[in-house]
């Protein structure tokens, strides 16, 4: 049987030029705002400015879509303040330029409908329409390929998530006291989503991105003291340190020292059913 393979792209490093609240862009990317921006210019609208936070939640987009990998499902939505634009791209060449410059192949394939490459079915004719529209202020993007180890071309999923309006505004976070139920795993923490370096041996949590929303640095999450339960399981606390992209909305992610804690071993991997409380 063979094995998916998931694989973030376009991670070559460049100077960033011109762009706010945002870590160096690749190439690809760069390219890709070059792109946008010009002929936002050119049709007489404010050039979009790059976020991190929108660029993480792309990037968790463009994991679930290419970890459930059905391109024909793969659509673009559009919710309240955000549009989400997807490609989907096939390539047999992991070096070709849908593969290395996935971001401005889809930027490409969007002001050129009738060159279209991209496999992903279109719901309407508006995708430029939304790129230039006077509303959207802010844009991030990010793209993941899989494909069956051995078998078949890649398949490479490009999300970019537009917000709309001049400022960023979060959704309210919850209050103390509030409880959630979920899953629970652990990972290997480094420099976290809130700016805090931390090792496995910290007492720490990642929340998911959508409960987190597009703020990294400056969430109002970071630095809040969660308890972690499970029957049978002592109580653990954790600070809130980090984001993760790829959990669903009541999952965590923790250390080994948290997760040892809980359940005595790394040997389960991940539980179901674990409740968490905000202090």
């Amino acid at each position: 049987m063979f094995t998916k393979t998931i694989v973030q792209l376009g991670a070559v490093a460049f100077a960033a030029f011109g762009m706010a609240q945002a870590a160096p862009l690749s190439r690809d990317e760069i390219h890709a705002m070059d792109a946008i921006n010009h002929v936002r210019r050119a049709n007489g609208q404010s050039a979009l400015v790059w976020t991190d936070g929108l660029k993480e939640d792309a990037k968790a987009m463009s994991v679930q879509l290419a970890t459930s990998n059905d391109p024909q499902k793969a659509q673009g939505k559009e919710t309240n303040n955000i549009v989400d634009i997807v490609s989907v791209f096939r390539s047999d060449d992991p070096n070709g330029v849908q593969m290395t410059l996935p971001v401005s192949e889809s930027v490409r394939d969007w002001f050129n409908p009738g060159e279209k490459v991209s496999i992903a079915p279109s719901t309407d004719n508006s995708v430029t329409e939304k790129i230039l529209s006077a509303e959207a202020k802010h844009i991030g993007c990010a793209s993941s390929g899989t494909k069956q180890d051995g078998a078949g071309p890649w398949l490479v999923y490009v999300v970019c998530r537009i917000h709309r309006g001049s400022d960023l505004v979060e959704r309210s976070i919850e209050p103390r006291g509030d409880k959630f139920t979920g899953s629970i795993t652990y990972f290997e923490p480094g420099l976290g989503a809130c700016g805090q370096t931390n090792s496995a041996g910290d007492f720490i949590v990642a929340l998911s991105a959508a409960k987190m929303g597009s703020i990294s640095n400056g969430n109002p999450y970071c630095g809040r003291k969660i308890s972690i339960s499970y029957p049978g399981s002592p109580t653990v606390d954790a600070t809130v340190v980090d984001k993760c992209p790829g959990c669903a909305e009541n999952d965590i992610d923790v250390t080994t020292a948290v997760f040892t804690k809980l359940f005595g071993s790394l040997t389960a991997g991940r539980v179901s059913g674990v409740t968490w409380e905000l202090h």
